[in-house]
């Protein structure tokens, strides 16, 4: 996970088509969904602040939602 999320930092992952994962946080959300590392660091590129840090919150709460919802083939 480390790779894909190091070129998602660099903003390599800019192509990667992650609407599968769209209304993730909504309680109607059909779940578990089976997706691949490079969508979730395709989101995970969204929870780095404009000063280059992690947005720690919005980790913590994509994480308590995502274990149950998402699962990486």
């Amino acid at each position: 996970m480390a790779a894909a999320t190091t070129r998602a930092i660099q903003g390599g992952l800019l192509h990667v088509d992650d609407t599968i994962l769209h209304g993730l946080y909504l309680p109607t959300y059909q779940y578990p969904v089976y997706t691949t590392i490079e969508i979730v660091a395709r989101i995970l590129q969204d929870f780095i602040q404009l000063n280059g840090e992690w947005d720690s919150v919005a980790l913590d709460e994509f994480a308590r939602i995502a274990k149950d919802r998402i699962r990486i083939i």
